[in-house]
């Protein structure tokens, strides 16, 4: 038998490890449940995105159609890659050395579409674009929990002249959020709240957003817009002891294109700004300095996570392809190997058929009857 000394030695040492498991794990909100009580799960809510200014209808309905172009976009986000889950957790049989759960950082994946609402002129074959309708989704997982959004979009678009313009937008789509309960890490065992499947749950949500251009003004874009404007609770396990609920998010973005960056006419400077505020305030900012609008290439950064971001982008006949890895600056530094980004941008000209011209009708003479056979 131990010396009781020993065991509390052990068990002092046991609690501290426990400690550190939470306080890592917690910084991403994954962990759960803390000795066994059930409570709200709280996240990140809203995925981030290091390329926010190229994924601008993910977070701003009012942002689609602008520049009268059909434009599909995709980003795949792997956030904190080989953060691993080490939770202290009692013996089962699927688990029985008690590994560390690898791969719980968060992922994104997201899609969307936008379709211009276009008034061509045939005259300078040009076209006027008074806003869009879209649909976007992305797949957000996070530790353990899923979250699926699907939403359809719609913009109008109002001038004030030619280059200088403020939209309306709004979306309506469904969210759904899973909790995968035959992964968790609980501590106590066999605790009746704590779901043991995979358990969903789902409601509506919506967002709303303005959207300003100047065209003039070395095309300023200035972009006001909240999600979540549907706060629902998703409800998962038993007796709805664990739950998820959303909250409003707020965006503030602001971005410029200055051409003729240090005096080079090749050069482009395309600085940007995000600010975000869900119960803590958030800012992201990069800048691209982008060479004969062909290949891009900057830094950006994050507060609250801690993050410093390099930035790569190429464009080619439409297609934009740009790349980000983000160097973490926080403890998280010490489990994970910091944040890899990818996304593309693809945007092309849909011209109207010309009207039909004047299609000439062969018709016979008239042949003149005579009377007997009339």
């Amino acid at each position: 038998m131990l010396p009781l000394k020993h065991i509390e030695k052990q068990q002092n040492m046991d609690i501290e490890n426990y400690k550190m498991s939470l306080r890592t794990i917690g910084k991403v909100g994954f962990l759960l449940f803390t000795f066994g009580i059930v409570g709200e799960l709280n996240a990140q809510q809203d995925p981030y995105y290091t390329h926010y200014n190229f994924v601008r209808p993910l977070y701003n309905p009012a942002s689609i159609g602008l520049g009268s172009k059909w434009c599909a976009f995709g980003i795949s986000h792997s956030q904190y890659m080989g953060l691993e889950d080490r939770t202290p957790l009692y013996e089962t049989p699927n688990n029985p050395k008690m590994q560390a759960v690898p791969g719980v950082g968060p992922k994104t994946n997201g899609a969307g579409i936008s379709i211009p609402i276009n008034k061509f002129n045939r005259a300078t074959e040009s076209s006027k674009n008074y806003g869009g309708v879209g649909l976007v989704f992305y797949n957000d997982k996070l530790g353990y929990e899923v979250n699926n959004v699907v939403r359809g979009q719609f913009a109008y678009r109002y001038f004030f002249n030619e280059d200088v313009s403020l939209s309306v937008g709004a979306d309506v789509g469904y969210l759904q959020k899973g909790l995968d309960g035959a992964k968790l890490r609980a501590i106590q065992p066999n605790d009746p709240y704590i779901p043991t499947s995979l358990e969903t749950d789902g409601g509506l949500t919506a967002s709303f957003g303005l959207f300003y251009n100047n065209q003039r003004l070395q095309n300023l874009t200035i972009g006001l817009s909240s999600t979540n404007l549907i706060p629902n609770d998703y409800n998962f396990g038993n007796n709805g002891m664990v739950f998820s609920r959303t909250a409003r998010h707020y965006y503030l973005l602001g971005g410029m294109e200055i051409p003729n960056f240090i005096g080079n006419p090749s050069l482009t400077l395309m600085p940007s700004v995000l600010f975000k505020y869900n119960a803590k305030f958030q800012a992201d900012a990069s800048a691209l300095v982008e060479y004969m609008e062909t290949i891009s290439a900057g830094l950006g950064y994050r507060s609250i996570s801690d993050a410093l971001s390099l930035m790569f982008g190429y464009k080619f006949k439409g297609i934009r392809v740009g790349m980000s890895y983000d160097v973490t600056l926080s403890g998280l530094r010490k489990v994970s190997n910091g944040t890899f980004e990818v996304v593309a941008n693809y945007c092309w000209i849909v011209v109207p058929p010309p009207p039909p011209g004047i299609i000439p009708i062969l018709t016979p003479l008239w042949i003149d009857r005579e009377s007997s056979q009339e």
